[in-house]
C-alpha cells in the first residue's frame, strides 16, 4: 500500500467502499450535464423567446451553457466512462465470496439514481416545490432519456422504466470484497481528447453538436486541428500490491 501522505486522496480499491468512491465520482461525471443547472435555463432571456425558438432549443437540447463548458462536460463524460470500463477490466468483485457482474452492477446503480430523480422531482412538482430555474418534470425527463446513446443498454432501459417509482438507493456494501485480476491493464494509457469527447457522447450532446457543426465526425476533426493532435495523458489508478 501507498504510504506517501500525498496519495492519501487516491482511492486503493482494496475494499468495496474504495471502489464505490470510484464508481460515484464518475456517476458525478456521466450525470454533469443533468446536475447543472444551466442546462434547464434556454440561452436567451425567457420573455424574448418564441414557440418556435422554444421548439428548437428543446430539439436541439440548445440550453444556456456555454460551447466550451459543454465540450468539458463531454470530455469529462468520457474519461468517467474510460474509469468505469478500467475498473470492470482490472478488479474483480465478490459478494459472500461469489463473483458478480462488476459491469451489470454499475449499470444498476445508474438506473436507479435516474429513477429516483425521476421521482424526487414528480413529487416535489405535485407539492409546489421549485428547484433550479426551469427544470420540471418535463425536461428532468428529457435529459434523463438522453443522458445514453441509443445503442446502450441502459437507454432502452430506463426508456421502458421511466415511469417506475423509485427512491430507495441501496449503495450497502456489506459482504462485498474485491480483487485485483492476475493480468491488470497498465497503469498509464494515452488518449487525445477526440477519443475521450466522443467516447463522452451522450444522446443530449449529439442533438447539440450536430445542431451546430452540422456533422459530428467534422466536429471531432476541428477538435484534432485545434489540439495539434496532441495526446492528453491520464493516469489511470495504481495497482497496489
Amino acid at each position: 500500500m501507498a504510504l506517501d501522505p500525498a496519495h492519501d486522496h487516491i482511492p486503493d480499491l482494496q475494499t468495496m467502499d474504495s471502489a464505490m468512491d470510484v464508481i460515484m465520482a464518475c456517476v458525478i461525471g456521466i450525470f454533469i450535464n443533468l446536475l447543472d443547472f444551466e442546462t434547464y435555463r434556454f440561452p436567451i432571456p425567457e420573455e424574448a423567446i418564441s414557440d418556435e425558438q422554444r421548439q428548437k432549443f428543446q430539439q436541439d437540447d440548445f440550453n444556456a451553457m456555454t460551447k466550451i463548458d459543454r465540450m468539458a462536460c463531454t470530455y469529462v463524460r468520457g474519461l468517467s466512462w474510460s474509469l468505469l470500463e478500467w475498473l470492470t477490466n482490472n478488479i474483480i468483485v465478490l459478494k459472500n465470496d461469489e463473483e458478480i457482474d462488476f459491469g451489470k452492477m454499475i449499470e444498476a446503480y445508474m438506473l436507479d439514481i435516474c429513477l429516483a430523480l425521476r421521482t424526487y422531482k414528480n413529487r416535489a412538482q405535485s407539492q409546489s416545490i421549485e428547484g433550479a430555474p426551469g427544470c420540471n418534470l418535463e425536461s428532468l425527463e428529457r435529459q434523463l432519456t438522453r443522458l445514453f446513446m441509443e445503442e446502450s443498454p441502459l437507454y432502452s432501459r430506463l426508456r421502458d422504466e421511466l415511469d417506475t417509482e423509485r427512491e430507495a438507493l441501496n449503495f450497502d456494501t456489506i459482504g462485498y470484497t474485491v480483487k485485483y485480476r492476475e493480468t491488470a491493464r497498465a497503469d498509464e494509457d494515452n488518449f487525445s481528447a477526440r477519443s475521450m469527447i466522443k467516447l463522452g457522447l451522450n444522446l443530449a450532446d449529439t442533438l447539440y453538436y450536430k445542431s451546430i457543426y452540422g456533422d459530428i465526425e467534422e466536429m471531432l476533426n476541428d477538435i484534432d486541428l485545434i489540439n495539434g493532435s496532441k495526446q492528453l495523458t491520464y493516469i489511470f489508478l495504481p495497482v497496489i500490491d
